[in-house]
């Protein structure tokens, strides 16, 4: 599926019953997602850094709390390498 958005216009997907994650077009770039330690923590999600070998890129995933493991495992499977957890303590917040 392609969305086409506006400035300014923003589209929410929801997944996993309790989730949301919203895109928003800006004249500047984008926001891609909610703010990682306000709204993640409130749907339960922990964001990861990961890098994909074969693409050589750095992506971001969103990891349901409890699914740590899972989520491990499928790395390994998809010669993605784990950088690490983002937490709000290894960032200086005003």
């Amino acid at each position: 599926m392609k969305i086409k958005l506006k400035k300014n216009e923003q589209v929410t997907f929801k997944f996993l019953d309790t989730c949301e994650f919203d895109f928003v077009n800006k004249k500047w770039g984008a926001y891609v997602t909610p703010s990682l330690f306000k709204r993640c923590k409130k749907f339960k999600l922990i964001p990861a850094l990961i890098e994909n070998v074969e693409e050589n890129s750095i992506n971001l995933a969103l990891v349901k709390l409890g699914k740590k493991r899972k989520f491990l495992q499928t790395l390994d499977k998809k010669k993605t390498h784990f950088i690490g957890w983002l937490k709000s303590k290894n960032f200086k917040l005003k």
